[in-house]
């Protein structure tokens, strides 16, 4: 399941990219975004939207980094 968060005409919303578009989950589930999602495990909620029919073209929006308003922090060791 790949998630995006997007803008479409001047309005913010987050959802399910599948090969035949976007299914919004901003109207589907009751997270206002895709980090409250996440932080409110709501994975196993947006799961059953994924087969459902998209409605939003990827071509008309703009997307946004996956998560805003947080801090992103990546550790990594590259040798041994």
């Amino acid at each position: 399941m790949r998630l995006a968060s997007y803008v479409i005409d001047g309005a913010a919303s987050f959802g399910i990219v599948t090969d035949r578009g976007i299914v919004d989950l901003r109207r589907r589930t009751a997270f206002p975004s895709l980090l409250a999602l996440i932080a409110g495990d709501g994975l196993a909620a947006a799961r059953p939207h994924a087969g459902e029919a998209a409605e939003v073209d990827p071509a008309r929006v703009a997307f946004l980094p996956p998560v805003l308003g947080e801090k992103l922090w990546c550790i990594g060791v590259n040798c041994a």
